[in-house]
């Protein structure tokens, strides 16, 4: 066995706290250069196989820049109705089954994302500031046939009852319902390296969400234009945890996973309004309540890296990504003319969830 294979064996006895007796004769004393290779041997074991911050002597500091587009669908929990009866009558007929129910409960849209983070020079912490847009839209209709019943929305239990007479047919019963978000967020956070391959980054900061429901429903089926709108608004503002996963697949190419969990603290502002005629409205109705609104997000994709020089790197990212706020909305409705006239109203409140798929660009400067 040679000297370098002995030094190997002493190196590993050592680190794993082993009395190997060396095959070195106890009587050969080691040479400076051979005391100084083992010392190296030790150190490179060391940073091979034990976890540490991600901290180099040859970093600098870093400003990266990101943007993302979002091609998402948004969806309440609260279902948004409405019925076209198959035959005359009353609206009680709909509790034998009689209604063609339709349902705005899918929407489609777009949202994008900046984000702008530092990172100081041989630091593992870094900070970041995102804005975060979202809206979704959707929209559907039934036609009513001569003397054909049909409801408007009224969002909770029996729709009104509207015939659509010979004079106006065909008419059409139909309703839109929109969805919009938008998130600021700022905070600061470290990265940790468990191996060579993987790095997390926990993260504490601070959010602010605003979210609006809208609902709008029209009746053709009688010549007053009756309609009925309900809109709902959240705005509120707390505390946020993140934690991110990058696992390196390949060279400049890693596969990613991004969570976010805030605890908001906010107003609901609700309205209502039921236009028996056009223009003037039969009922008006607004409401208000703070309320917490949790707000969940996560997204996973992958990344790819390309180096331009030393201090420039170019990143092309996508994947999939999900938001989810937990009692965000409170839609207004009456289930009869009765509560109406009465003032008798109920309000509802609702989580709203975004999903879709996301394309970005990022730019990291080292100087």
């Amino acid at each position: 066995m040679n000297r370098v294979s002995a030094l190997s064996l002493i190196a590993t006895s050592v680190l794993l706290g082993l009395n190997v007796s060396s095959p070195l004769h106890a009587h050969e004393s080691l040479s400076a250069e051979e005391i100084k290779l083992l010392k190296e041997m030790l150190a490179d074991y060391e940073l091979k196989n034990s976890s540490k911050l991600v901290i180099n002597s040859k970093n600098k500091q870093e400003i990266t820049a990101k943007a993302k587009v979002l091609f998402l669908k948004g969806s309440t929990s609260e279902p948004f109705n409405y019925t076209v009866m198959q035959s005359d009558g009353s609206s009680e007929d709909c509790d034998d089954g009689s209604c063609d129910v339709k349902s705005v409960d899918d929407t489609s849209g777009t949202g994008y994302e900046i984000e702008i983070g530092y990172r100081p020079e041989n630091s593992p912490y870094f900070a970041f500031g995102k804005y975060r847009q979202l809206y979704a839209n959707g929209k559907d209709s039934i036609t009513l046939k001569e003397g054909q019943a049909g409801g408007l929305f009224e969002f909770t239990d029996e729709p009104q009852e509207e015939i659509c007479h010979a004079s106006e047919a065909p008419c059409d019963v139909y309703g839109s319902q929109s969805l919009f978000s938008d998130k600021w967020s700022v905070g600061a956070g470290i990265n940790f390296q468990p191996t060579n391959y993987l790095t997390l980054s926990p993260s504490l900061g601070i959010t602010k969400v605003f979210v609006k429901e809208s609902r709008y429903a029209y009746s053709g089926a009688i010549s007053s234009n009756a309609s009925v709108y309900s809109n709902s608004t959240y705005d509120g503002w707390g505390p946020q945890l993140g934690f991110g996963a990058s696992v390196v697949v390949a060279k400049n190419l890693s596969l990613n996973l991004d969570t976010s969990a805030a605890i908001t603290y906010g107003d609901i502002l609700s309205k209502y309004k039921n236009y028996e005629e056009r223009y003037t409205p039969r009922v008006r109705v607004s409401s208000s309540q703070s309320t917490w609104v949790p707000v969940l997000g996560a997204a996973v994709g992958i990344s790819y890296d390309i180096d331009f020089s030393e201090s420039f790197v170019l990143n092309l990212n996508g994947g999939y990504e999900i938001d989810y706020l937990m009692g965000a909305t409170s839609i207004i409705g009456s289930s009869s003319y009765d509560q109406e006239d009465s003032g008798e109203f109920m309000g509802s409140k609702g989580d709203v969830f975004f999903g879709g798929f996301n394309l970005g660009l990022g730019m990291t400067y080292k100087f």
